[in-house]
């Protein structure tokens, strides 16, 4: 499961090469809020999010990883943890960040689960860069599981605010899809950090 990948080798270091190709630009260009994103359902960015996460907390940095997919939340469901107090309450005001945030399974790695919102979108639109600017004061990194890229408004609302934006892309999507989301990153002129390719195989690669 995705809270002991990085016991396995292949998987840790296939993260490991993802924050080395990440971690100079949160350094030297203060990236400090990364969106994770796809182009459409089940490409694998809820555990990409958290294992990248859980990979620069490695490195000492305090990371906070929000659940920000209010249609389909999967943080809760990956951490075996409830998503309420979480990300839906807080954008409701009827909980502070400090009070829904919770401790991760590693070091330096804090959780902002959610549950489903039908109000999802405006909640976001309006209080999201509040929960991020308020999240900045206790840690250094915020990392954002957002929904899908296609589709959904959510993701497209929450990439104008980002630092920088990873799409992560499994095996099977087709190149007009992959096409039609770079377009939309670029036409949101959206900071793209990278693709990241996701459940493909080589011979000498599990990941």
């Amino acid at each position: 499961k995705p809270t002991l990948a990085f016991s396995d080798p292949e998987a840790a270091s296939a993260f490991r090469i993802l924050r080395a190709n990440v971690e100079p630009q949160l350094r030297e260009e203060a990236v400090n809020f990364i969106v994770v994103t796809s182009p459409g359902p089940g490409d694998g960015k809820t555990t990409v999010a958290a294992l990248l996460a859980e990979s620069l907390g490695r490195l000492g940095i305090k990371v906070l990883l929000v659940d920000a997919d209010l249609r389909r939340p999967g943080l809760a469901r990956l951490a075996r943890i409830k998503g309420d107090p979480g990300l839906a309450t807080v954008l409701r005001d009827s909980r502070s960040l400090n009070g829904a945030v919770r401790s991760g399974w590693a070091e330096n790695l804090w959780l902002l689960p959610t549950t489903h919102d039908s109000e999802a979108g405006d909640l976001l639109a309006r209080h999201f860069s509040h929960v991020v600017n308020e999240a900045h004061a206790n840690f250094d990194v915020v990392v954002v599981d957002t929904p899908p890229l296609l589709g959904t408004d959510d993701a497209r609302t929450l990439a104008t605010m980002a630092k920088g934006i990873l799409l992560v892309v499994s095996a099977n999507t087709s190149t007009t899809t992959l096409n039609d989301a770079i377009l939309a990153v670029e036409a949101l002129k959206a900071p793209l950090l990278g693709i990241v390719g996701n459940r493909f195989r080589e011979s000498s690669l599990a990941y």
